[in-house]
This record gives C-alpha cells, sequence and structure tokens, in this order.
C-alpha cells in the first residue's frame, strides 16, 4: 500500500550521466507535493527532458535515490509485474514528441491501451475511451490513424491516452512544443481542470508563459546541470536576474538620450514589463 501523507516524488542526489559525455544531471534533490503543479524551467540542454525520464522510470539515475508515494523506484524494481502496475496505474507520461507515445491503428485503440493492459475488460476499456473523447473533444478522430492528425490533435490524443488510466500524477515533457495559440489555449485550460480535480502535474518547459499562467511552484535547471532555484512560481518569474542566469530570458540595456540610466528590456515567454505587461 502507498504510505499515507508521503509526497508524490521524492529526489535525493539524483545525478545522471550519458556515455562518453557530460553529466546531464548533477546532484538534484526536491520532493514534489501530492495535488502541487511544478514547472521545470531550463535551457535546452538542462536535463529537464532526463529528469521527466528518470522520474517515470525509462532509465536508472548514475547515482541517488528515487521514491515515488514513499516507495523507492527503479527500473530493476519495476522488473517485478505488480510494482510495475502498481508505479504505472498512478503515473503518467506525455512525451515531447507524440509521434513517440502513439503507435495503435486508431485512436480509440490508443485510448483502449492502457486500461486493457492493467486489466480493464474491453468493454469497460472501450466506454472509458469513448468518455474520455468526448471530454477531449476528439470524438470524430476515433477512427484515424494518429500519425494522420494534426500536432494539436496529436496533443490531445496523447494526454487522453496518458489520462485513461486515471493516473494521479501527470509527467509532461515540453506540452506546448507545436501547438498553435488555440491548441495552447485550450491545453492551458485543461491543466487548470486537472489541477482543480488533484492532480499532480509536473512538466518540463522552457515557456515562461506557461509557467506564469499554471504553475504553484518552479523548480529552475542551469546549465551545469544542477538546481539552480526551487520556489513559488510568482517569485521565480519574477526573478530576471535568475531568469537570465539560467538562459530562460535574455536582457540587454538602452540608454536614456543623456545616458545616465539604464532599463532592462526581456525577452521571454513571460511579459512582465512595459507594454508586454499588459
Amino acid at each position: 500500500m502507498t504510505p499515507a501523507g508521503e509526497p508524490a516524488f521524492s529526489l535525493r542526489g539524483v545525478s545522471y550521466a550519458y556515455a562518453q559525455g557530460p553529466a546531464a544531471l548533477s546532484e538534484v534533490s526536491f520532493e514534489i507535493g501530492r495535488g502541487e503543479t511544478v514547472m521545470l524551467l531550463g535551457a535546452n540542454g538542462a536535463g529537464k527532458s532526463t529528469l521527466l525520464r528518470l522520474m517515470d522510470v525509462l532509465m536508472a539515475p548514475t547515482a541517488g535515490r528515487i521514491c515515488a508515494f514513499g516507495r523507492e523506484v527503479s527500473p530493476d524494481i519495476l522488473r517485478d509485474a505488480a510494482l510495475s502496475r502498481w508505479f504505472r496505474s498512478r503515473v503518467g507520461f506525455v512525451f515531447q514528441d507524440a509521434d513517440a507515445q502513439l503507435f495503435s491503428p486508431t485512436v480509440e485503440e490508443e485510448l483502449m491501451f492502457g486500461p486493457l493492459h492493467l486489466g480493464l475488460a474491453a468493454d469497460q476499456a472501450r466506454r472509458r475511451a469513448h468518455e474520455l473523447a468526448a471530454s477531449f473533444d476528439i470524438e470524430r478522430l476515433m477512427d484515424r490513424a494518429p500519425f494522420r492528425l494534426s500536432g494539436g490533435e496529436k496533443r490531445r490524443v496523447a494526454l487522453a491516452c496518458t489520462l485513461a488510466v486515471n493516473p494521479g500524477v501527470i509527467l509532461m515533457d515540453e506540452p506546448t512544443t507545436g501547438l498553435d495559440p488555440k491548441s495552447e489555449s485550450w491545453l492551458i485550460d485543461m491543466l487548470h481542470q486537472l489541477a482543480a480535480a488533484g492532480k499532480t502535474i509536473v512538466a518540463a518547459t522552457h515557456s515562461l508563459h506557461l509557467a506564469a499562467e499554471v504553475a504553484d511552484r518552479a523548480i529552475v535547471l542551469g546549465s551545469g546541470s544542477g538546481l539552480v532555484a526551487d520556489g513559488p512560481a510568482g517569485a521565480i518569474l519574477d526573478d530576471l536576474e535568475l531568469l537570465e542566469r539560467a538562459n530562460l530570458i535574455h536582457t540587454h540595456a538602452h540608454a536614456h538620450d543623456d545616458d545616465s540610466h539604464a532599463h532592462p528590456h526581456t525577452h521571454a515567454g513571460r511579459h512582465t514589463h512595459g507594454e508586454d505587461g499588459r
């Protein structure tokens, strides 16, 4: 059984290095409370995707320890079928590239795959698939092949597939990649709904706009493969010096006519200053 009151995730001294390469992560420690919406922020190459894959137990850290709901998890531990089913029913992962996640001949079969894998009868799995399709407004796609869908449609299907097993935790890798403004707005609304339903959401992103819209908390990874900051999302996003140091924004100064003062102008996903602050 899951120990009562344990955090959704606990990481202690987690490091990871790819073969014949520099460390992707170094001595990362934090906890994710149940029901939190947390953004993992960092520039490209900061190790966000690697960290998510470690949390989803797709690979093992080279050092450190990861616990989910109070139990240590690793690829070796999840070789046990019962423990794997326990973990996979509680933690869902939405890949950055939906094509890496969607592989069934039709959307209906995609939505049924997870429930069937976890032991639901075919009629129950089909019923759940159609309920999800209705809530995600993808009923018209049920007979379509996933590879023929648009980017926004694929993102909806991928998230619906993840939710088909009703996980308590949803891990998302760069969820806004390739989305048009309408699809991104839909995603933000859906994340608010999931958070209101008590889901724990952890998303890796370099989009400060997404973090500003949905996050309770932000964890910043730096180019040195370590944790740079961890705190309330608002405070993190207002710290321009921190964001620039983490290569999440670029600032430059424009002098006044008398050259005696300079104003910072930021180029970032979150608009906070000047006319962008509306």
